[in-house]
């Protein structure tokens, strides 16, 4: 049975990471969010890749992006998780190598109010730094600036195919003002969304304004680092586009046999006596 269950959650992975759009959804969706989308650049080209799978996939939303509260259990859970998005061709025609790229993975639900519950926007990102002091109008600001990004992706080239390249003179091009590596400057200093290599790992967070009665938009942003009790959850990539998060499982402790406990303690006995005896000669 158990082999079974094991075996239906890989095909439930496999299948959930294969589904992507013709173009990248945005973040105005009240049911799903927009995609969670992977973006690398370096100084003159980049690319961005629907990943088939939503902000309320990797957030506990139940009726909507703006019912979450925190990161999906599975992707916090203790016995450790993996997910990976293979890569295309248009990845590996756009870049010869990983050195000196960035790269993020982005999702954005739509956008809040200040001082309405029901209401909270947020998102999910990649940091190689941060996040740092973010308040209600700094998330709400990287929410309307994804959202626009991903218009402005599907505009030019993603509305047709689930990934595209633009040159540094586009509008699209995924380092420029439009998105770049604070969210077209949208956050505070100190904040990076984005690595700092593309051989370089990041961790991922959930931020999420705080919508509560008597807030405004100055009022501190919440951040949910998805993690458990001892790893955080990072974001790797391949040399061919491949993406992959992973939760390592907590390290598990290894019981010390019975047998060996008894001996170490008989040698601390012999060890107390001959101490004993060395004082008294």
């Amino acid at each position: 049975m158990k082999k079974l269950k094991v075996a239906a959650a890989a095909v439930a992975l496999a299948l959930g990471a294969s589904q992507a759009n013709a173009a990248l959804v945005d973040g105005t969706s009240t049911t799903t969010g927009s995609s969670l989308f992977l973006a690398v650049w370096n100084s003159t080209v980049s690319y961005v890749r629907d990943l088939g799978i939503r902000f309320t996939d990797v957030t506990n939303a139940t009726t909507g992006p703006n019912s979450a509260t925190a990161p999906n259990a599975a992707w916090v859970s203790e016995a450790g998780f993996t997910r990976s998005f293979a890569g295309d061709s248009l990845f590996t025609s756009t870049f010869s190598g990983l050195s000196g790229l960035r790269w993020t993975i982005f999702a954005t639900d739509s956008n809040s109010s200040p001082n309405l519950a029901s209401n909270p926007g947020g998102f999910v990102s990649g940091f190689s730094t941060g996040p740092t002091a973010l308040n209600y109008t700094a998330a709400n600001n990287a929410d309307g600036s994804a959202s626009s990004y991903i218009n402005l992706a599907n505009s030019s080239g993603c509305n047709s195919a689930t990934s595209c390249a633009q040159t540094s003179s586009s509008s699209a091009y995924a380092g420029g003002t439009n998105w770049g590596i604070n969210v077209a400057n949208k956050l505070p200093a100190g904040n990076v969304v984005a690595a700092a290599d593309g051989t370089s790992s990041m961790p991922f967070w959930y931020v999420r304004t705080d919508s509560r009665p008597g807030n405004n938009t100055g009022s501190p942003a919440l951040e949910f680092q998805f993690k458990n009790s001892q790893n955080a959850g990072l974001w790797s990539l391949g040399s061919d586009g491949t993406a992959t998060y992973t939760l390592a499982a907590a390290a598990a402790t290894v019981p010390v046999p019975g047998a060996l406990l008894l001996l170490a303690s008989g040698l601390l006995g012999f060890g107390a006596v001959a101490r004993r005896k060395s004082k008294a000669a």
